[in-house]
């Protein structure tokens, strides 16, 4: 694994990955704040509460094991690049 996130082209493909492990959360993002390499996913306020409730009871740590997959669709054009 290399990098804070990857990025994968399908849903199988990221539940594969060695960054998903065995339990995966998924969350949709809503939309994207900035642009370019500087671009941050959007969640929903619900899926937001989520994260927060995962890290309390599971690992506060979690997402510092850079353990992040976004799933690009290839067919969209994107200014991120991997």
């Amino acid at each position: 694994m290399r990098g804070i996130v990857g990025y994968i082209g399908n849903q199988e493909a990221a539940k594969a990955s060695p960054r998903a492990g065995d339990n995966p959360l998924i969350v949709r993002a809503v939309g994207a704040q900035g642009g370019g390499r500087n671009a941050n996913a959007v969640v929903s306020e619900k899926d937001f509460e989520l994260i927060l409730l995962v890290a309390k009871r599971s690992n506060p740590n979690f997402l510092n094991s850079f353990r992040v997959t976004f799933i690009v669709d290839s067919r969209q054009k994107s200014s991120i690049k991997p």
